[in-house]
């Protein structure tokens, strides 16, 4: 697990001083932890090293998470501005599909050639890295609630971001990278992944 603290330098800077002692009142600004779907325990790195060995990426029921907290939360408009934004390359415009897919809004891609979806092997992804679906959820005031983003490239490994507050008076934001196979248990891992972060609050 990886953690930056308020007042720590931004990626790229040194360190002026030494490293201030650390309590559970050290303001968090992001944590990065992996688990296992659909187990979310909380594992040592061996053991997490160890059992991942066991998949292939196609397969995998690994989910990485990052934690987005405090100065780095910002004004809790991330995904209003993100889903606002879809439409802003004009070369790359998406549609809204009639029917819900798991519960979500989708919206696909209608510029795009879709012969650069392939994948092979030994060569690696052919696709447009634009090339996404987005899945919407949202509260009862209509304001978007979950944001998943996933590629179309044609390959079961293709990934998947899920964007969530755990809860945004708190300023905290979840991002969850997974294979777009497990796309079906976003409403599982958005409800286990929030009981784990307060978890760790608990401990702290």
């Amino acid at each position: 697990m990886s953690v930056e603290y308020e007042g720590d330098p931004e990626i790229g800077y040194k360190r002026n001083g030494p490293i201030p002692p650390r309590t559970h009142q050290s303001g968090i600004r992001s944590m990065g932890f992996k688990v296992k779907h659909p187990e979310f325990a909380v594992t040592t790195f061996r053991e997490r090293a160890d059992d991942q060995q066991k998949y292939k990426r196609r397969e995998t029921p690994w989910i990485d998470f990052t934690v987005t907290a405090s100065s780095y939360f910002g004004d809790g408009l991330f995904l209003e501005r993100s889903f606002a934004a879809m439409n802003e390359d004009k070369g790359f415009q998406y549609n809204k599909n009639p029917d819900l897919q798991y519960g979500l809004e989708v919206y696909s891609p209608y510029t795009v050639d879709k012969s650069l979806r392939n994948y092979r092997h030994g060569y690696g992804y052919l696709h447009d890295l634009r090339d996404r679906d987005i899945f919407v959820y949202r509260n009862k005031e209509g304001m978007v609630e979950t944001l998943i983003k996933c590629s179309n490239v044609n390959h079961d490994a293709a990934p998947c971001s899920q964007y969530f507050y755990v809860n945004p008076n708190f300023k905290i934001e979840l991002t969850a990278n997974y294979r777009r196979g497990m796309l079906p248990y976003w409403q599982e891992i958005q409800t286990k992944s929030k009981t784990l972060v307060f978890q760790f609050e608990a401990k702290n």
